[in-house]
């Protein structure tokens, strides 16, 4: 998301800078990305990004945010089926991703880097948290999911072994196997 301070930008000028940095960001990592390096790369001055961004935790929080495709929710009325939908979308949509990893190693990276989770919370993570303990809150209202378990417990029964299947087990996620896990993940939480 490019910033809307001063003068209208040049969308190929911010295209260029955001293809350089996801492009550096999966070959080095964030701890290696340098705004020089990212100026360079997409052939601007350094002050061209800072236009910008006010730094590369701001960068790279705003790219990331941008190039993954975004956690959709489904509203079918049913709010356990919304939410298995939406689970397996989002691995398959991460998995199938370039830029999947990327988005896990900077949320890895966050954990030492105050900056960059601050911005990466804003840009990233918040809104599509808040969209899956609203659904998962809807189902428990509606009697479909255990009342008991807070919802962000029932979020990481739903979503951890898809993730952890994914980035440390290293086994694709295709729909059916996402599916499976879903489905095995909702027989802890469902409403007895």
């Amino acid at each position: 998301m490019i910033s809307a301070r001063g003068r209208p930008r040049s969308r190929e000028i911010g295209d260029r800078i955001v293809a350089a940095t996801l492009a550096l960001l999966a070959e080095s990592g964030y701890s290696a990305l340098t705004l020089e390096g990212i100026a360079k790369a997409a052939g601007v001055a350094r002050p061209t990004i800072y236009r910008r961004w006010p730094g590369k935790a701001a960068l790279v929080a705003d790219v990331l945010a941008d190039s993954i495709p975004p956690l959709v929710l489904p509203d079918t009325g049913d709010a356990v089926g919304d939410l298995m939908t939406a689970a397996v979308e989002f691995i398959v949509t991460m998995s199938e991703s370039p830029y999947g990893p990327v988005a896990y190693g900077l949320l890895a990276e966050a954990h030492h880097d105050d900056e960059l989770a601050n911005h990466l919370q804003r840009a990233y993570v918040a809104a599509r948290v808040v969209s899956v303990l609203g659904l998962i809150e809807r189902a428990q209202h509606a009697g479909r999911l255990a009342g008991d378990i807070p919802p962000d417990v029932v979020r990481d029964i739903v979503f951890g072994p898809l993730i952890f299947r994914w980035l440390v087990a290293g086994q694709p996620m295709d729909r059916c196997n996402a599916r499976r896990l879903v489905e095995i993940a909702f027989r802890a939480v469902e409403s007895r």
